[in-house]
């Protein structure tokens, strides 16, 4: 997306605007180049086969970057999906051994300005590549034989490092709708702090606790239960102003997967994800701001966000600026999406009419 910066404060700003330029790349680097990365499985490397793939990938990354989970049916979105590769940046082969048989992929990149002129022609909402962390923590309560034949319930919490179906199927899942989720070491550090009993109870202050060696900003807990007939799970997600709950049954770990990640998206689409429109003007000051350096990375990281459709500086005093941005985010929306990085950090709540303060930090948290 091509961006606007005005600038108002005279000369000087303008030799920085060629520095601006450079820090730009690696802000808009950092904050999305994996939601516009797509492997697909094909069955080999003909036009056709690229074509259908190039399709599904497109399909993916729409969903990445609006939070919707279902774009079906959008005229500019139809018009898209039958000319894929306008929308490339790049795209390659790789084979791998799967199960002892050889696979092809196909790995596409697609170019995030060509992107965002689709999300916004076809009216989407755009979902910044800045998102929560989340971590999962989840019991499964499973049947088993005992030595003598007896059937018993084993409990068992979910780990980082097990290759099971359920885990493979959250990841797989949670990277097709840019969630970032991971499950605990359960390390001795973990086991030390974390029972089984905490996390089926659902104890979410242990848990934050717990999480803080992860630097994540939100949890999901569950507790499943296997029965002959498949999963039937109960969930809560907690961020720390809110908890939602959420319950499901299900046949395969698939499915199960499935609806756990769309419920979690959905809570975090719906706060951070900006609504297409008209937008308008917020306008805040930034201190701290001592030299070109931070004046040219406040710029470069503001003009990166994908939210934020111009950036203008009104004004240089000392170490302080004065910046409007046109963005169709609220202000408490858009405070919110620049805390979850901490480069900017607002100094409290404000009403409407207050003049609103940042302090730039100059390094992600």
């Amino acid at each position: 997306m091509i961006k606007r910066v005005v600038r108002s404060t005279g000369q000087i700003l303008l030799s920085v605007a060629v520095f601006c330029a450079f820090t730009q790349v690696s802000f808009a680097t950092v904050n999305g180049g994996w939601l516009y990365r797509v492997e697909v499985k094909v069955e080999n490397q003909s036009n056709q086969q690229r074509e259908e793939a190039g399709k599904r990938a497109l399909e993916t990354v729409l969903k990445r970057v609006t939070g919707l989970a279902n774009i079906e049916n959008l005229p500019e979105v139809d018009v898209a999906l039958t000319r894929v590769e306008q929308y490339y940046h790049q795209f390659d082969y790789a084979t791998r051994v799967v199960d002892g048989e050889n696979i092809t992929l196909l790995n596409i990149s697609f170019d995030a300005a060509e992107i965002a002129k689709l999300v916004r022609v076809a009216g989407l909402p755009v979902w910044s590549a800045n998102r929560p962390n989340v971590i999962a923590w989840v019991v499964v309560e499973r049947l088993r034989s005992g030595v003598s034949g007896n059937r018993g319930i084993f409990r068992e919490i979910v780990a980082a490092d097990q290759s099971d179906a359920l885990v493979e199927a959250f990841r797989e899942i949670a990277s097709e709708r840019g969630l970032p989720l991971i499950f605990p070491t359960m390390d001795l550090s973990d086991q030390m702090e974390v029972s089984t009993g905490v996390v089926w109870g659902q104890l979410s202050s242990e848990l934050m606790r717990a999480s803080q060696r992860y630097a994540v900003d939100a949890l999901l807990m569950g507790r499943i239960v296997e029965t002959p007939f498949g999963y039937r799970s109960e969930w809560s997600f907690t961020r720390s102003d809110s908890a939602t709950p959420y319950a499901s049954e299900a046949t395969q770990y698939s499915d199960l997967a499935s609806g756990v990640v769309d419920f979690v998206t959905r809570e975090l689409a719906q706060r951070y994800a900006v609504l297409s429109g008209n937008g308008g003007l917020l306008r805040f000051s930034v201190r701290n701001v001592t030299g070109l350096v931070a004046y040219s990375g406040v710029l470069a990281y503001l003009e990166a966000l994908e939210f934020v459709d111009s950036v203008h500086v009104e004004s240089v005093e000392r170490n302080v600026l004065t910046i409007a941005v046109q963005t169709n985010s609220s202000w408490n929306q858009f405070a919110d999406l620049l805390a979850l990085d901490g480069v900017l950090q607002s100094q409290g709540v404000y009403y409407a009419a207050q003049p609103k303060v940042l302090v730039w930090r100059g390094k992600r948290r």
